[in-house]
């Protein structure tokens, strides 16, 4: 449910709107996809809080999979985004946005032990992605903007 809502922000004009404008403010089509990313989780999970309920860390993790590559689908369609440059500012914007979320979102939105396993899910997705690499430590990734800005 809480992936559908992100979806189709993402997917409907106000979304593409957001993305645009983030990327344009930013210069980095990376950046602005995990601003944008990292503000629907906030949104998301704060609504939720709300509505007396919570969303397991597993949950938002899967479903931020599906988000990130609608936001590169959408930013590589509205030509913010070469495709050459797909898979690595899609990974980064993921850690960078679920990064931004976890350190972001309120205190009544994110448990102390949700932080905890967010901060293992990125290490375990970190260890995942260098095995894949042949152990190859990773680039350095630019830190996650601590800007305050609203999605409208």
């Amino acid at each position: 449910m809480a992936t559908g809502q992100m979806l189709n922000f993402v997917y409907d004009q106000t979304g593409i709107e957001a993305l645009t404008n983030l990327v344009e403010s930013t210069g980095d089509p990376q950046a602005g996809m995990a601003r944008l990313f990292g503000r629907l989780l906030i949104m998301t999970t704060q609504s939720a809080v709300i509505s007396g309920k919570r969303i397991a860390p597993q949950l938002v993790f899967q479903g931020g999979i599906e988000v990130i590559r609608a936001l590169s689908e959408v930013a590589q369609a509205q030509g913010l985004l070469k495709p050459e440059q797909e898979q690595e500012a899609a990974e980064a914007a993921f850690y960078d946005g679920i990064t931004l979320f976890a350190n972001e979102a309120k205190e009544e939105a994110l448990t102390t032990q949700e932080r905890e396993q967010y901060a293992a899910l990125l290490e375990q997705a970190e260890q995942m992605e260098q095995k894949a690499r042949g152990g190859k430590q990773p680039e350095p990734k630019a830190e996650a903007s601590q800007t305050q800005e609203t999605v409208e």
